[in-house]
């Protein structure tokens, strides 16, 4: 069980620090996101200041890049905030 949860710990960190590197969000702000998980859904396309359409297509592309992962037709509804983002990735590996 141990093992599970590390896996997901590390997915969740690799969704983080892409999307954070993407936002040009600083240190402080991502530290504090990972211990409010609370905040996952205000970090949403159209929602947070710095997640606009052109962000959002850096983000959707460093996500299939980085985590090996496709984003299609059928499941890009699951790509519109931090929290959903973390579940789809968590529940595909």
């Amino acid at each position: 069980m141990q093992k599970v949860n590390l896996i997901k710990s590390s997915q969740e960190n690799k969704v983080i620090n892409i999307i954070s590197k993407c936002l040009g969000l600083k240190k402080k702000d991502i530290i504090l996101l990972k211990k409010n998980k609370k905040n996952y859904t205000q970090i949403s396309f159209g929602i947070h200041p710095k997640w606009d359409s052109m962000n959002n297509v850096k983000i959707l592309a460093a996500l299939e890049k980085e985590l090996k992962i496709n984003i299609n037709s059928q499941n890009i509804s699951n790509f519109n905030n931090l929290s959903n983002i973390i579940k789809f990735v968590v529940n595909k590996k």
